[in-house]
Order: structure tokens, then C-alpha cells, then sequence
């Protein structure tokens, strides 16, 4: 038994109702075995019995709508990448995130799920926190990874863009805005922000067309966007 499996996203008063439960049935199993070789069971057991059921049932319900929740987040999140505009989308994912957030985690992927929607929903912050808890649980989870190149690409880029805007004549600095600009437009995006920093570059490469496509976009998802990544007077 993968007892890590077993208590995924249970809180530790669930665990504890859980191993209890299981504690409880072992002792009444041999109590009651015992009471069937002496010809008389106690009236107690059976009560005791139900007790013990509901204790295990509860967490173990617990656990599997966790687990559906883990299944649904990364539908939804899959639903967000490949429509970012599209609010309800967005809003559902929102929800799940929510509620996965609000269980503990153990695991390295749904961690690194949870922060991939949490930085498609532009919720940076708690995706950063969420990306280094899964890269120190599991330092090669796949999707850890994937996001936290994504994340890399982005500052990147805008590094880039913000040198190539002070130092027009850094050829260099143009060379490489270009081919970071065309790995990042490769990358499904739904963070408005690194959606901006994207729709910059590619203005700054002479790609006004994908840049207006790009910023409409940002714009579609969260209409203050601009505002929020204007640079601070």
C-alpha cells in the first residue's frame, strides 16, 4: 500500500480519522473473531463497526474527489492554453485552482499543475511559490520544468526587449530579442502579462502585425493588463 498515495490531499485530521479507522476495524475484526470461537458476540461491536466504516469512508471520499479535482485542473488547464480568451474557461480553472490550492499537496506533479494554471491565470506570485516547492520535491518533473523555462523564456525576453529599447544599434542584442521572440510565440500562452512583454518584442522585430494580434489578446483577457504592466513612476 502507497500510503503517500493513499493520504494525497487529505488534511492531517483526515489522516488521522483514516489510519484510526483502519486501526479501530483490525481490533473489532479480531474481537469479533474472537467472540464467534466463545459463542457470544458483544452487542458493542456492531455500533463500533459503523464508527469505524465512517472513519475510513470519510477521508478516503476525500481523497478520490482530490484526486478528480488533479484530473479536472489539468483539463481545464489544457482548455485555458488553447483558448486563453474565453472567460469561462478561465473562470473554471480559476475555480479548481482554487480548490486544489486549498488541499495539501504532496506530489511534485499536481504542485507543478497547480502553479502552470495558477502562472495562465496570472496569479505569478503563488506559481513561483508553487514551481520551487515542485522542483524540490522532484528536480525532473516534466511539467515543473516546461514552466519553469517558460517563466525563463519570458523574463528573458523582456530583458532583451528593455536593452534593445535603451540601445537601438545593439545588433546583438536585436539577434537574440529575435530568436527568443520567435521560441516564445511557439509557446501557449495565457498570462496577460508575459502576453504584453510577447506583443513588445514582436513590435520591436518589426512584426507589428502579430504584435497588435497578440496585445488584442492581453487586452481580451484582462482589459487593465496594460495598466498593471506599465513600470511604476
Amino acid at each position: 500500500m502507497n500510503i503517500a498515495v493513499l493520504t494525497q490531499g487529505l488534511y492531517p485530521f483526515e489522516i488521522v480519522l483514516l489510519f484510526g479507522g483502519m486501526v479501530l476495524l483490525l481490533i473489532l475484526l479480531v474481537g469479533l473473531i474472537a467472540g464467534l470461537v466463545r459463542g457470544k458476540v458483544p452487542a458493542l461491536l456492531v455500533p463500533l463497526f459503523i464508527i469505524s466504516i465512517v472513519m475510513i469512508a470519510y477521508p478516503s471520499v476525500q481523497s478520490i474527489k482530490y484526486k478528480d479535482l488533479t484530473v479536472t485542473l489539468n483539463n481545464q488547464l489544457q482548455q485555458v492554453l488553447a483558448n486563453p480568451t474565453d472567460p469561462n474557461s478561465r473562470k473554471s480553472l480559476a475555480q479548481v485552482a482554487d480548490q486544489v490550492a486549498s488541499r495539501p499537496a504532496k506530489d511534485a506533479a499536481t504542485i507543478a499543475a497547480l502553479a502552470s494554471a495558477q502562472y495562465a491565470l496570472g496569479n505569478e506570485p503563488s506559481a513561483q511559490r508553487n514551481l520551487n516547492k515542485a522542483l524540490r520535491l522532484d528536480p525532473s518533473q516534466p511539467v515543473a520544468l516546461t514552466l519553469r523555462n517558460k517563466i525563463v523564456s519570458v523574463e528573458k525576453l523582456q530583458q532583451l526587449s528593455n536593452t534593445v529599447q535603451k540601445d537601438p544599434a545593439n545588433a546583438a542584442a536585436r539577434q537574440q530579442l529575435q530568436e527568443v521572440t520567435s521560441q516564445v510565440s511557439r509557446t501557449p500562452l495565457a498570462n496577460p502579462k508575459a502576453l504584453l512583454i510577447l506583443a513588445t518584442a514582436q513590435k520591436l522585430t518589426g512584426n507589428e502585425e502579430a504584435a497588435q494580434k497578440t496585445e488584442k489578446k492581453a487586452l481580451e483577457i484582462n482589459p487593465n493588463a496594460l495598466k498593471m504592466a506599465a513600470p511604476k513612476q
